[in-house]
């Protein structure tokens, strides 16, 4: 499987403004499926947040590594900040090409999910030279998180759209479809503009898109949260069984993404 370099999409229709066909950017979007990756360079200020579902080692590398090669060749800055076991894939895989590339433990550096906003994304970014596009990879959320842990990590998912609105951004987010539950694979959906079902490189809008929701309905006290669904290990789930359920939630055609809208928030903490 090959992720599209977003650089080179092919061009919008005549008469149609770029931003109108470029999902996960800051422009209203049209509904359905995209087939390749949102270009790069469709309109300046285009923020691209797309979330990566993935089965197994092979399908992690076929969905991140192209991305990260993709961005080199572009001479994009680029980082890649996930749990170590998963850093060291991606590192063997890349070779020699890692050395141009910011690695981080998402373990270590985002183990307090209110700091991976301002202490890894943005420490990164704004390191750039201004309005220069950076490619990150940043995987918040894992099968070991915490109960207490996890609620900061959607919310930090769904206040990327609004901190990096009108910046040159493409940040992809990598989902374990197999050993994360409903919950926080449903919270994916609502907290990313764009989706790339298991085993795919098709990049489509998110029917179920809706970050304020997922700030909404995570911005509550532990105590408030006792007895609430929570992201677990799946024991004894066979793969087929979520990632089935992932597919075709993924693969919904939306005849009209609904646009961003603002919302007073404040960044956990």
């Amino acid at each position: 499987m090959d992720i599209p370099d977003p650089a080179r999409r092919p061009p919008p229709p005549a008469g149609a403004d770029a931003a109108d066909v470029l999902p996960g950017s800051d422009g209203d979007r049209a509904g359905g499926a995209v087939t390749g990756a949102p270009t790069a360079t469709a309109r300046a200020g285009a923020f691209v947040h797309p979330a990566l579902f993935y089965r197994s080692e092979r399908e992690y590398l076929d969905g991140t590594v192209p991305f990260v090669r993709a961005g080199l060749e572009s001479g994009e800055p680029v980082a890649v900040a996930v749990p170590g076991e998963r850093l060291r894939l991606i590192e063997a895989e890349l070779g020699a090409d890692a050395a141009g590339v910011r690695l981080l433990d998402m373990r270590e550096a985002g183990r307090n999910p209110g700091r991976i906003l301002p202490g890894v994304l943005h420490a990164f970014a704004d390191a750039q030279r201004p309005g220069r596009r950076v490619r990150i990879i940043g995987e918040p959320v894992w099968a070991g998180r915490t109960p207490d842990e996890y609620p900061a990590c959607a919310q930090h998912e769904a206040l990327i759209n609004l901190a990096f609105r009108g910046r040159e951004a493409t940040i992809l987010c990598p989902y374990d479809a197999v050993r994360l539950d409903e919950p926080a694979l449903a919270d994916a959906h609502a907290t990313h503009p764009v989706v790339i079902p298991a085993g795919t490189d098709e990049w489509r809008e998110s029917a179920a898109y809706a970050p304020e929701q997922v700030v909404a309905r995570r911005n509550e006290p532990p105590a408030a949260r006792a007895g609430r669904s929570r992201p677990r290990l799946r024991r004894s789930d066979a793969a087929a069984g979520p990632a089935r359920r992932h597919r075709r939630g993924s693969a919904a055609t939306v005849s009209r993404a609904p646009g961003w809208r603002t919302w007073p928030w404040s960044s956990p903490s």
